[in-house]
């Protein structure tokens, strides 16, 4: 809902652009072009059998899917711990590559606008599953939504499979609804207690990865931190699952217990923040809210109906920033930053001298937290959160932004246009990126560095820009490519192709292109694993599993 608002937010934004035009306190300096483009040609590696350049393969004409029919609720379970199989067969160049099959309804998650994945990587041996049980028609968006409910837990060396938990609880149609600790190598899932066939009891079951429960306790799971070791239970104990030791919070929520607000924990996952308005100290067990009457700082109040439900840690996790939703009061009237030692507001865009006839809607922070980029119909802001100094870039809207990993650099789409640009918070500079002429192209950074990396507009070049110096390295391809998947260390590329085939690249060293699979149609979902060593993906109804290591 958030998003559909800021679309009409940013048509505003347009309207009012082309009818008049702000000063500005700070006007960033001209656009510079590009440096010059360096061109590299690949050959991909020698196979057993030479790969020859490939001739694109056209798109087929797009057909609305039938349904898949809903499979009886009571059946799922049984049907799924019956199904899967892994096939081991022999891939190009001599590579391992496993299927995992027998479930012809395919991998789904829900509405297409999900954030949800159809699968994930556990640890380098299991895969969480969500095997699609149905269809049904949507007819605000115009699209079918799958139904997975049915979280499924795979052992790809055994081919153990095993569902964790109950059908009770399967059909409340959320695709997280499971949690996995890699660190503690666990899976965290809300369930029921049983104790009679009338009475039962919310309750959350640790597991190990292939199913055998170590834990319980009782009470509604509501967050589980970042690292996947700590939970929050009945929003009044947070328990840490390395020592089993709990920790009562006394917040006092004073409304209803079905609203589900979010939950926002540190990095170090010492403080929490919770809506509206809430805060703990996980350390020393302190815990206390505001009522919007108390708040303090620069003077301004939120309106007594406000409910400020988004946000994130800032300033090395001192700070908390609340960002405003759709869903509280209309319009954003307080953009409050909150001093959880000093108990204390201050709001943000009186501190950094946001013109006080702006109509500011939306925050987006920068990775590291020291930067927040601020959205208004009258153009955006750039502030600094530690020392306010701001600077306006007027009549300027965009469509969406993302930070680069240490949050020095950010791409920003221009509002309603194919135009790219690159923010350096250095400079405070916006300088053009060529991508060509598509509207909507998908953008990767870096996992660590400040490279951008994307496929050309012919498909047949990946462009790699250095944010810094915006030199770009221009790789020519032997095929139409269509997405690219870096590792985690960021060493390697995989890249799939229009016809369904999946590749690898080396970084930085731009060579030993390779194949490492046949063309498949209906190929997606493409994930390396967590070492690195395989990458799995969806091709039809099957999971494959290639290995990347000779």
């Amino acid at each position: 809902m958030k998003k559909l608002f800021r679309a009409n937010i940013l048509i505003m934004l347009f309207l009012l652009s082309t009818a008049c035009s702000q000063s500005s306190t700070a006007t960033p300096s001209p656009i510079p072009s590009p440096s010059a483009t360096a061109t590299v040609t690949l050959t991909p590696v020698p196979n057993q059998t030479s790969i020859a350049p490939i001739e694109p393969t056209p798109r087929p004409e797009y057909v609305p899917p039938t349904l898949i029919p809903t499979i009886d609720p009571t059946l799922v379970s049984g049907l799924l711990s019956k199904a899967f199989s892994v096939q081991t067969m022999e891939g190009l160049n001599s590579r391992t590559v496993q299927q995992i099959t027998g479930w012809d309804y395919g991998f789904g998650a829900g509405f297409f606008y999900d954030s949800c994945a159809d699968y994930y990587w556990l640890d380098t041996s299991h895969l969480l599953l969500y095997p699609r049980t149905g269809q049904e028609w949507d007819g605000f968006t115009g699209m079918s939504k799958d139904l997975a409910p049915q979280p499924t837990v795979i052992n790809i060396k055994t081919g153990m499979v095993w569902l964790p938990y109950t059908s009770e609880v399967v059909w409340s149609g959320n695709c997280d609804a499971v949690y996995w600790s890699s660190e503690l190598s666990i899976l965290i899932a809300p369930g029921f207690n049983t104790s009679s066939q009338s009475d039962s009891q919310e309750a959350v079951f640790i597991y190990t990865f292939d199913g055998q429960k170590i834990a319980d306790y009782h009470g509604k799971l509501k967050s589980v931190s970042p690292s996947r070791t700590k939970i929050l239970v009945n929003d009044d104990s947070i328990i840490d699952l390395r020592s089993n030791k709990k920790m009562p919070l006394a917040w006092h929520i004073n409304y209803d217990d079905d609203y589900a607000p979010r939950i926002y924990w540190s990095s170090d996952e010492t403080r929490v923040y919770r809506c509206c308005y809430y805060f703990a100290d996980t350390a020393t067990g302190k815990t206390y809210g505001f009522e919007p009457s108390e708040f303090e700082g620069t003077g301004a109040k939120p309106s007594a109906n406000a409910a400020h439900s988004y946000g994130q840690w800032v300033r090395n996790d001192d700070y908390f920033l609340i960002e405003w939703s759709i869903v509280d009061n209309g319009y954003p009237d307080f953009f409050p930053l909150f001093d959880p030692v000093a108990r204390k507001y201050y709001e943000i865009s009186e501190m950094a001298g946001i013109p006080s006839d702006w109509t500011c809607v939306e925050t987006n922070i920068s990775s590291d937290g020291i930067y927040v980029w601020l959205e208004c119909w009258e153009g955006s802001y750039l502030i600094d959160l530690e020392t306010f100094n701001s600077v306006a870039y007027p009549n300027f809207g965009i469509d969406d932004i993302k930070w680069s990993k240490d949050g020095k650099f950010a791409w920003v789409k221009v509002f309603n246009t194919n135009l790219w640009q690159i923010l350096s918070v250095s400079d405070k500079e916006l300088k053009s990126l060529s991508v060509g002429s598509i509207f909507d192209i998908p953008l990767w950074w870096h996992p660590t560095n400040n490279v951008l990396a994307y496929i050309s507009e012919d498909k047949q070049k990946l462009e790699l820009v250095n944010a810094q110096t915006m030199s770009v390295q221009e790789i020519a391809l032997p095929t139409t490519f269509q997405e690219l998947v870096w590792n985690s260390p960021g060493d390697h590329i995989a890249l799939l192709a229009e016809d369904g085939s999946l590749w690898q690249l080396d970084y930085p060293q731009i060579e030993n292109l390779e194949q490492l699979t046949q063309p498949m149609l209906n190929v997606r979902d493409v994930f390396w694993s967590p070492d690195g060593n395989s990458i799995a993906f969806i091709g039809g109804s099957d999971i494959y599993i290639v290995d990347t290591m000779k």
